[in-house]
């Protein structure tokens, strides 16, 4: 039967487990799901598969029973249900939090902890690209010292290994630090939680950098537009492409002398009605 530790979407592992059964198991049906779990309707787990229905906390412990989840696996799938259906941010980093404790779960998907690391601290990626920098050091107190704010030297340490681990630094072969081109590469749920957590603390950087940087040494604006529907896709589209030819000329960059912040945002200030 599909591993639970493999999953972080209860949904996905309960279609992954009923298909499992219904070439593994003779006689299962939702009906029998439904009499194993002590549940009334016989078509409660096709609605809680296709996302028309959540679990609650009692009907967790009946499907945990119905699937015949050992005490671990239970208190893995409670986890995991509460991650899945969290409504906010911080809910659902509580929950993730909770579910990375579990030592099967590191176990399985060892790597996908330093991924969600990666993105949860501003410095991490300002340190990947400090290493461009003609008068790098490879000295944590140097670079501790460097960024601003500034961080710890254990912090400053413990990113260099962080960043060597996940293969996004490497060394040439005189033995100096350089980047490479590998991406930070995870599961579709853990890349959606950690990119909001890394947006929302560059976007609480560039609101310091208003009142803590010289006016010569960044660049804010903004503009407060009423847009329809297929101007805001347009606007949305352009930006996007911008993004991309920046990047690109920026990679041509000869001898950088400090590390920069250019973020994008596009958001709506009055209710929005989505189109079905």
């Amino acid at each position: 039967m599909p591993l639970i530790y493999d999953y972080l979407d209860y949904r996905v592992f309960l279609r992954d487990v009923c298909e499992w059964l219904r070439t593994h198991s003779r006689g299962f049906s939702f009906r029998k799901f439904a009499m194993d779990a002590g549940l009334s309707s016989p078509s409660y787990l096709k609605m809680v598969m296709d996302g028309d229905r959540g679990l609650t906390p009692n009907s967790i412990g009946k499907f945990a029973k119905a699937l015949k989840l050992k005490r671990h696996e239970e208190r893995f799938f409670e986890d995991l249900v509460n991650f899945t259906q969290a409504k906010s941010h911080d809910e659902k980093n509580r929950y993730y939090k909770k579910l990375t404790t579990s030592k099967r779960y590191i176990k399985v998907r060892h790597l996908e902890n330093d991924h969600f690391e990666y993105f949860s601290k501003w410095y991490y990626a300002v340190i990947r690209e400090m290493v461009t920098l003609p008068n790098f050091k490879e000295d944590p107190v140097w670079i501790a010292k460097k960024l601003k704010p500034g961080i710890t030297v254990t912090e400053a340490k413990a990113t260099i290994d962080l960043l060597l681990r996940l293969g996004l630094l490497s060394r040439s072969e005189n033995g100096k630090m350089i980047q490479t081109d590998k991406s930070v590469a995870t599961a579709d749920e853990v890349k959606s939680l950690a990119l909001g957590n890394f947006h929302r603390e560059m976007i609480h950087k560039a609101a310091e950098a208003v009142t803590n940087n010289k006016a010569r040494h960044r660049s804010i604006s903004s503009l407060t537009v009423a847009l329809s529907r297929d101007k805001f896709n347009e606007v949305k589209g352009r930006i996007n492409e911008f993004r991309k030819e920046l990047r690109a000329m920026l990679e041509e960059c000869d001898g950088p002398q400090a590390v920069y912040q250019i973020n994008f945002q596009l958001f709506h200030l009055t209710e929005v009605h989505d189109e079905a």
